[in-house]
């Protein structure tokens, strides 16, 4: 779906430069699926909408907050291995976590994604949000919340479950929440539905935060619920 909208694009380019879309024309041609791939079809690459593409990190050491201890080789495929923790010591809490939890993949390369897997549960009043912190030092963030891994145009339930280049300054990333109003600013998530959080760096290339001579750089997130 996605190479074939590239295509397309690069066609009419060749034909008509002046109408033509750019690179950030194709990420607002969200297309919405109403059919779903198996929650196990995690791509080692994914392609972006706008045709760059991301490998997919499933191991990393992990910091919470500004604090330098660190869980070594933690699974990322897993939300509960991520925000399920707020410290390197506390037991697991499972999904939505531990409120306020703020892991720090200290070493994420630049050209790398994430897809942290959660099920949401028959029934819940819950609602939550995530922000990029101002301690990660890393270029801007886009984040999904999906259906599918590593999907951040074609498998979201509104437009709210995706934030684009957001940079590390305590600004928001996404809010989820059960009911069905506001899906333009919030993740309208449905009970008893698997899911993935999905993150990359905006610009793989930005020296924003992190220099260009470093292959890895810090992401952020911290996780709030109610």
């Amino acid at each position: 779906m996605k190479p074939m909208r590239i295509a397309a694009c690069l066609a009419a380019c060749s034909l008509a430069a002046p109408a033509c879309a750019s690179a950030e024309d194709l990420w607002g041609q969200v297309i919405f699926h109403d059919e779903f791939e198996s929650v196990d079809a995690c791509p080692q690459r994914v392609t972006l909408p706008d045709g760059s593409t991301r490998a997919r990190l499933v191991h990393a050491g992990i910091s919470y907050g500004v604090y330098p201890q660190t869980r070594p080789n933690v699974d990322l495929r897993h939300w509960d291995n991520l925000w399920g923790y707020n410290n390197t010591t506390s037991p697991q809490v499972g999904w939505p976590g531990v409120g306020g939890a703020a892991p720090l993949i200290r070493d994420f390369p630049r050209g790398s994604y994430v897809a942290a897997h959660f099920r949401t549960p028959s029934a819940s009043g819950s609602n939550g949000s995530f922000a990029n912190p101002s301690y990660a030092l890393g270029p801007p963030v886009t984040f999904a919340i999906s259906r599918r891994c590593g999907d951040f145009d074609d498998y979201m339930e509104t437009v709210g479950c995706l934030a684009r280049d957001v940079p590390a300054a305590d600004a928001n990333l996404v809010k989820w929440k059960f009911t069905t109003n506001a899906p333009g600013s919030w993740c309208n998530l449905q009970p008893d539905t698997d899911y993935y959080v999905n993150m990359i760096f905006a610009d793989p290339a930005s020296t924003e935060r992190c220099g260009a001579q470093s292959a890895t750089c810090q992401l952020g997130t911290v996780s709030y619920h109610n």
